[in-house]
């Protein structure tokens, strides 16, 4: 378990934390994560990203076996282009959200850290006569995350084009090509940075010096992501949920035809048979994840992640809640390691 850019970080003051769920140490904070929060929500911060893995593909079926084995439509991608996806499992369940980037001669695929191998082998079981290759450049590259509102004027202020969201630029440095992904996030848009390892201080020291961009620790970037409803591996997503669950109806297609279990998540939402919706809490006071409950006591959900910087109020929390509670304003309760906490369902963009 060893920190990516080790070296970097340190000369940024951060405080390393190991990540079990990752099995790597990330920078934590840099000093002060409810202002890095802050920087997140309202300027231009850079989260260390580089535990994401990134797989390319190539070959003339690379594209055709992606769309067949994921919700979303991917014929049509261009090149600089770039959709998120799905790929589900045997179950209709959820595999990995993957954002697909057609990069000219092969396609990129962003992944969810740890998930390189596994996804690896899902491709692999389904390619029987398709030319496609699959190599993981994940240790070879760099990803940064350039989140906020300000994250366009920093790649202004060095230089760099503007991508708009859902395509992507290839940026020529001094001594580096860098490739800069635009995509939505909760509402926001951010800049995916990528490029070869050797030169990922050059072109962090360019964003942060010249640009602008401030380090903020991956403790802020839970929080952010709490705060904005955004699910994420493995907390909301995994194994246990469907895509319509998880909120990502945008990126499941209902009429491209057959992809894994397609019949499954089809039926769902046509005979609406959703059994619980993702939704965010406003909670009195921390919990532990674990179950939900009404008024009565009955369990009607699961708490997946709590917002980790305890000054924020209201506090919030992820939770999958049973359908029949998923609009409810009635309050819920969870608990904390000292007893009972209040839980209330935000409304969607508060």
């Amino acid at each position: 378990m060893t920190i990516r850019h080790g070296e970097l970080h340190s000369a940024g003051g951060a405080h390393v934390q190991a990540f079990g769920e990752y099995d790597v140490e990330l920078p934590s904070h840099y000093g002060d994560a409810a202002r890095e929060l802050e920087i997140l929500d309202r300027s231009a911060g850079m989260v260390e990203a580089s535990h994401f893995g990134r797989l390319y593909l190539t070959g003339r079926d690379a594209i055709s076996l992606l769309h067949r084995l994921s919700t979303n439509d991917l014929n049509g991608l261009v090149s600089g282009q770039a959709r998120q996806t799905v790929l589900t499992s045997e179950k209709g369940r959820i595999l990995d959200l993957v954002t697909v980037l057609h990069a000219g001669d092969r396609y990129v695929l962003h992944t969810s850290p740890t998930l390189v191998p596994r996804i690896i082998r899902w491709l692999d079981k389904f390619t029987i006569q398709d030319d496609v290759r699959c190599r993981d450049v994940s240790a070879d590259t760099f990803r940064f995350d350039l989140i906020g509102p300000d994250g366009g004027e920093v790649l202004r202020r060095v230089g760099w084009s503007v991508p708009k969201t859902g395509e992507a630029v290839e940026v020529e440095t001094v001594d580096v090509c860098v490739q800069v992904l635009a995509h939505d996030t909760g509402g926001v848009s951010c800049f995916i940075v990528s490029g070869p390892e050797e030169h990922a201080a050059s072109v962090a020291r360019n964003l942060t010096q010249s640009g602008a961009a401030c380090w903020c620790g991956w403790t802020a970037y839970l929080a952010w992501r709490i705060g904005r409803g955004i699910p994420l591996y493995p907390f909301e997503l995994n194994e246990l949920y469907n895509p319509l669950e998880a909120g990502l109806a945008e990126i499941v297609s209902f009429t491209k035809g057959c992809y894994i279990r397609q019949e499954v998540i089809a039926r769902l939402d046509s005979y609406n048979k959703i059994q619980k919706h993702l939704r965010k809490l406003g909670l009195s006071s921390e919990v532990v994840p674990g179950p939900l409950f009404n008024g009565s006591g009955k369990e009607i959900g699961v708490v997946t992640s709590v917002c980790p910087v305890p000054s924020v109020r209201p506090l919030t929390a992820l939770s999958y809640v049973k359908t029949e509670f998923a609009d409810s304003k009635e309050d819920f309760f969870s608990y904390s390691s000292i007893g009972r906490v209040t839980a209330k369902i935000l409304p969607v963009g508060s």
